[in-house]
């Protein structure tokens, strides 16, 4: 069986052994009907078959490597970024769990998505399609959108969407063991590599004004598609219930649906939140560099292979990115690296320990492609 999501002509729901029986659920009252995202979700992120719970020794191992994780981190980040509350908790999840958990920290995310991607006014409420109710199509773009990044995300944090805050992070064990074993890398290591990644993200996500305009700017992305009026109702048209693979021709290609609904302030909302996305990952790949290099021994081929995922997109990913805004692929992680990099050039750690002081200091997209600008700008003098 094809796995679910996989690039190519293959559908994503291609096998969902309940999709027949989806015409028969009623429209849900709100613009998303979670139980059906549940399910799908735990279905695609599971790869169509039940997943095995994560054994009791990993688990343990990966909060023993939390809590190594936090300590070093906390050595390492500016007084501007303080751990916050109750000490992190590494939970070794399967890929249905973190799918679930994400659906849930991004549910009112999502429900703004839908309500903007139905268009400027609902379908008529006495016209039943002869597909799928509304809200039951929006339950299976999102848990497969979930289910989809379940199998691809490393650590709670990937991509570096803002949640909720919470001191528990989810840490998929099977995704680090792939690429443990594709590259033939220490698994030790890689989890490590994965709790210091996860750590810095969360401790960065953590600042209230940067969690806060992560989430503004996606929230503003999300509500400003301009989806015609009667979209949905067609969309739902294409969906034949006794065909799976009529769902990825409902969906459609990711660029020419953005590039169809995007809104010249959507565009701008977009740059602002890449910018800060960037800025973010720049900055927590500096953190984890300085600490992985002197612990882990594998750490450059650990880089090279987290580089290579990265650099991969599948047609579910470039959905998942288009739709919410934010799904970085290498050159956006290349990008926050420069900035670092120049500020670390003209200002040293000093100035960059100001990235995240107060949401004054936050980059503006010319910023993030100039550092020079961003240290002029916040009256912070150039080395000489």
């Amino acid at each position: 069986m094809t796995e679910p999501g996989a690039a190519g002509g293959s559908s994503p729901l291609e096998g969902l052994p309940f999709f027949a029986e989806l015409t028969r659920v009623p429209d849900a009252e709100g613009p998303v009907h979670w139980d059906v995202a549940r399910r799908v979700a735990v279905w695609v992120g599971g790869g169509g078959r039940p997943e095995p719970p994560v054994e009791a020794a990993d688990a343990a191992q990966l909060r023993q490597l939390g809590r190594v994780a936090e300590l070093q981190i906390a050595g390492a980040v500016p007084p501007t970024v303080e751990p916050g509350g109750r000490p992190v908790v590494a939970a070794a999840v399967t890929r249905g769990e973190w799918a679930l958990r994400a659906l849930d920290a991004h549910a009112s995310l999502l429900e703004a998505l839908a309500r903007s991607l139905a268009g400027a006014r609902p379908p008529d409420p006495d016209h039943r399609p002869a597909g799928l109710a509304p809200s039951v199509l929006e339950g299976l773009v999102f848990g497969w959108m979930m289910g989809q990044l379940s199998r691809r995300s490393l650590g709670q944090h990937d991509p570096p969407l803002p949640r909720p805050p919470t001191a528990r992070l989810s840490i998929v064990a099977a995704n680090l063991d792939e690429v443990a074993g594709e590259w033939g890398l220490p698994r030790d290591e890689v989890r490590l590599w994965a709790c210091l990644q996860d750590v810095a993200h969360h401790m960065v996500l953590g600042v209230p004004h940067v969690r806060d305009a992560l989430g503004s700017h996606l929230r503003r992305y999300v509500e400003s598609f301009d989806v015609p009026p009667d979209a949905m109702a067609e969309e739902i048209e294409t969906v034949d219930a006794t065909d799976p693979t009529s769902f990825r021709a409902a969906l459609g290609d990711p660029e020419a649906l953005v590039a169809a609904v995007q809104t010249p302030a959507q565009a701008d909302v977009l740059a602002r939140l890449e910018a800060l996305a960037a800025a973010v990952e720049g900055w927590v790949d500096h953190v984890v560099d300085g600490i992985g290099r002197r612990l882990l021994g594998s750490y450059p081929s650990i880089q090279e292979a987290v580089r290579r995922r990265r650099a991969e997109a599948t047609w579910g990913d470039r959905y998942v990115a288009r739709l919410l805004g934010i799904g970085l692929r290498q050159p956006a992680y290349e990008r926050g690296r420069r900035f670092i990099a120049g500020v670390l050039e003209r200002a040293g750690e000093e100035g960059l320990g100001r990235l995240w002081a107060s949401p004054r200091e936050l980059p503006s997209p010319a910023e993030v492609d100039a550092p020079g600008l961003w240290l002029a700008r916040i009256d912070l003098p150039e080395r000489g």
